[in-house]
């Protein structure tokens, strides 16, 4: 029965891996990467490096990998096992490590830079950001992306239900951009920068042709500038000394 049980786990675990690993090669998914991508390149300026980079939650390694490819020094964290078996597959040279997100094997003041993307609605966020102080160095850069509930799809379906008398119907979102930069503040961070985006009518899956288009008019809208409203967020925050 344990036996079947561990089998069952693995299973689950290969075939979430396989699911990110699959959607990261999608239309949608390759504006996600492309966009988050040269928000974060914007805080790993070449004239400081080594720079010590802790990526979070990394799944089968689509950041790690481009951090690799630029000769970061990056540990690569996730509690997925298949996920880094992956990773290592493909960059034999990767340091992964197995851990939880909220009690991690690492020393205080062990990173410069730590990414938490793509992962920050499946973990314990205030415990999850009081380890980040703890890991980063003094005037270290956490760059976090979240989903935010005051989005304007949950308006529209708000709207909507309220025309069609249904209840709301709840997700994931649990924090407004507001609440983030409140709970980042009072564990000692400043905000540094901040970027909406994912304004686009595809799931992460999509094939779409029509992405790249959705991308273009996002950008000429300047949409981004409007994060209090947008589906997400990426958040640049500062360790204050």
């Amino acid at each position: 029965m344990t036996e079947n049980l561990l089998n069952k786990t693995q299973d689950s675990e290969e075939k979430f891996a396989f699911h990110w690993d699959t959607s990261n090669s999608t239309a949608l998914g390759k504006y996600l990467i492309n966009y988050e991508w040269k928000f974060i390149n914007r805080w790993l300026p070449i004239n400081e490096l080594p720079v010590r980079i802790l990526d979070v939650g990394c799944g089968s390694g689509r950041l790690s990998k481009l951090l690799l490819k630029n000769k970061m020094d990056v540990v690569s964290m996730d509690a997925n096992a298949s996920a880094l078996r992956l990773l290592k597959q493909h960059c034999p040279q990767a340091k992964t490590v197995i851990s939880d997100a909220h009690s991690t094997p690492f020393a205080d003041q062990s990173f410069d830079r730590l990414l938490a993307i793509q992962c920050f609605e499946y973990l314990d966020t205030n415990r999850f950001v009081r380890e980040c102080a703890r890991l980063l160095a003094d005037e270290g850069i956490l760059i976090l992306q979240a989903l935010n509930r005051n989005n304007y799809r949950r308006h529209i379906r708000k709207l909507a239900n309220t025309v069609f008398n249904r209840p709301l119907w709840e997700n994931e979102e649990r924090f407004t951009t507001a609440e983030l930069f409140d709970m980042l503040v009072e564990n000692g961070f400043s905000i540094k920068a901040v970027t909406g985006y994912y304004w686009l009518p595809f799931n992460r899956h999509s094939k779409s042709h029509l992405v790249n288009s959705a991308a273009f008019l996002e950008k000429a809208l300047f949409l981004n500038s409007f994060y209090m409203l947008s589906p997400w967020v990426l958040i640049c925050a500062q360790k204050r000394g």
